[in-house]
């Protein structure tokens, strides 16, 4: 194990060319153990599988490049990923709410839902679109409120879906109700625009 990660650090160094910006099916290629941040377990989950050839249609797959074995270019390809949230809205919990939503480096949006609400399944398509389409910009996070008691009385929840904007593990806006993807995208732009100077990078921006 720890050759592998000597190998890595190795590569990472001298790979010119290999870090290069990725597209979005390579990133959560990354995310080999879909927690929705590449991270430390990313890296290990691959190293574990180090020389194996991967089993036809196995997913989480280890081998994030595709050259059919798991090697040490598949362990470069997640480091050089290292810590970037994927894109994908992290499923929370009670338990998991503070340590993913109050330490995180990017602001987070999180979604208070319901199984039950119409409007939450309407909105579901797009608060996933705005996941991707900004996640260099902020982490998008989802709460069930009738399976998480706690949180959703913590925040006074009285109905969904509604979206609270944490940055630095405070408050910053509160959007009520289902909308439109470019009015709750204005809504949280304007969140951020009170906390963070730019919030968005010139590529989001010019995709707006």
């Amino acid at each position: 194990m720890k050759k592998c990660f000597f190998l890595l650090l190795s590569l990472s160094l001298f790979t010119v060319g290999y870090a290069q910006e990725t597209d979005f099916d390579e990133l959560l290629a990354s995310d080999v153990n879909e927690d929705g941040i590449i991270n430390i377990l990313d890296l290990t989950f691959v190293a574990s599988h180090f020389g194996e050839t991967p089993i036809e249609n196995q997913y989480p797959n280890p081998d994030v490049n595709r050259d059919g074995t798991v090697d040490i270019f598949d362990l470069v390809h997640v480091a050089n990923q290292f810590g970037r949230y994927s894109g994908i809205p992290l499923e929370l919990t009670d338990k998991t709410f503070d340590s993913v939503v109050l330490n995180a480096k990017l602001p987070v949006l999180v979604e208070f839902w319901s199984e039950n609400c119409i409007y939450c399944l309407l909105m579901k398509p797009i608060v996933a679109d705005v996941a991707l389409e900004y996640r260099d910009a902020f982490a998008v996070a989802k709460l069930e409120v009738n399976q998480n008691p706690e949180k959703t009385a913590e925040y006074h929840i009285r109905g969904t879906p509604l979206y609270l904007l944490f940055y630095e593990g405070k408050v910053v806006r509160v959007i009520v109700g289902a909308m439109p993807k470019e009015r709750l995208v204005n809504r949280i732009l304007e969140g951020l625009s009170t906390v963070v100077e730019p919030p968005l990078t010139q590529e989001q921006t010019d995709s707006e």
